[in-house]
């Protein structure tokens, strides 16, 4: 196990202990007992049954894992459950406190080096994932197929199709290629790189494909304007689901055609989808942006109907869509319920709709 010197320890305590400025303080909780009591809790069994540590398998806040953190390394027990920790600190996509945890863990394992590239997935850094990547490569990491999910998601986000042949590269290196995860996210990851044909070339090879390969598929056609063969793929796949139609309602919208948005939902409809939030908000942008007030009101009206939670993003867009229709004095009744609203819950209307 790595030791912590006295300055990191209090270092990290006082990161650990010391308020979020944007998170609420939660009541404490207990996980372990005082210090005074660290001899017999190490001698302890540490596994999920153990009440004084089910926490660690439990979905918490991240003000929680600082307090837990706190307990553990007071305990004397954070090396032993830092891989843990930095699991739950990578699923909140906190960066900088999982690299802080990584580097006092002595023999990260594979799962430890996963979490890692995950929460640079979910960080404003994907490109820092690469270089942690090759990095890890060098020091004799053999990665998995959970790795290059992270992986392709991070090259999709920097947008770079040559980052992405590279990590390619060692997915075949690793066999891993053929990996139905895997090759859903190379889709995507070459789709959101504008390379479509490479997309295609790792579709039409695949020997399995769900309903996610055929939505990344799709996705990465509607990204790059190609709404027709996007069209095309969508009739013919075998199943849809929402996501489905919002892509391609959504490619339309992109691509200036309120008018195929709008016979999309219509379709949508009749056939017995139900749209999300993200539908309506797409359908009532094309409303306004083609100044159809009669299409506009019926989704005004589905909302309410289907008892749909309105939230402030439907009210801003029904604002919107009212003044393009020249509907002046719905707008404004629509902006009067979001001000009585904000003024309940303290929270800012849409002035600038």
């Amino acid at each position: 196990m790595a030791r912590i010197s006295t300055r990191d320890i209090f270092k990290f305590r006082h990161t650990i202990l010391t308020h979020h400025p944007y998170l609420p303080a939660p009541k404490q909780i207990t996980l372990l007992p005082s210090s005074s009591h660290s001899a017999s809790i190490k001698d302890m069994p540490i596994t999920s049954c153990n009440p004084r540590f089910e926490l660690l398998y439990s979905t918490l806040n991240p003000f929680h894992l600082y307090q837990i953190q706190a307990q553990l390394i007071t305990c004397g027990l954070f090396s032993l459950w830092s891989p843990r920790l930095l699991k739950h600190f990578a699923d909140f996509g906190y960066i900088d406190y999982t690299i802080f945890i990584f580097k006092f863990i002595a023999s990260p394992g594979t799962v430890v080096i996963n979490n890692v590239v995950k929460a640079y997935s979910l960080s404003s850094e994907p490109n820092k994932a690469l270089v942690f990547f090759f990095e890890m490569l060098r020091n004799g990491f053999c990665p998995n197929s959970y790795t290059f999910v992270s992986l392709f998601g991070c090259c999709a986000k920097v947008g770079c199709a040559k980052l992405g042949k590279k990590c390619h590269g060692q997915a075949l290196k690793n066999g891993v290629d053929r990996i139905l995860p895997v090759e859903n996210s190379l889709i995507h990851c070459y789709g959101c790189c504008g390379d479509m044909w490479l997309a295609k070339k790792v579709f039409d090879e695949m020997s399995h494909r769900d309903l996610v390969s055929w939505n990344s598929i799709i996705d990465g056609y509607a990204t790059v304007g190609e709404l027709g063969i996007a069209h095309g793929l969508f009739e013919v796949m075998p199943e849809r689901n929402v996501v489905s139609w919002n892509i391609l309602i959504s490619g339309y919208l992109k691509g200036n055609n309120p008018g195929c948005v709008l016979m999309l939902f219509r379709k949508m409809m009749n056939d017995g989808m139900r749209g999300n939030n993200s539908t309506i908000v797409s359908v009532l942008s094309a409303c306004g942006r083609s100044a159809r007030l009669r299409e506009g009101r019926s989704v005004h009206g589905f909302i309410v109907k289907k008892v749909l939670s309105m939230n402030i993003i439907h009210e801003t867009t029904l604002i919107d869509m009212y003044n393009r229709c020249h509907k002046v004095e719905m707008a404004r009744r629509v902006f009067d319920k979001v001000v009585r609203e904000c003024n309940d819950f303290g929270a800012l209307p849409s002035w600038e709709s």
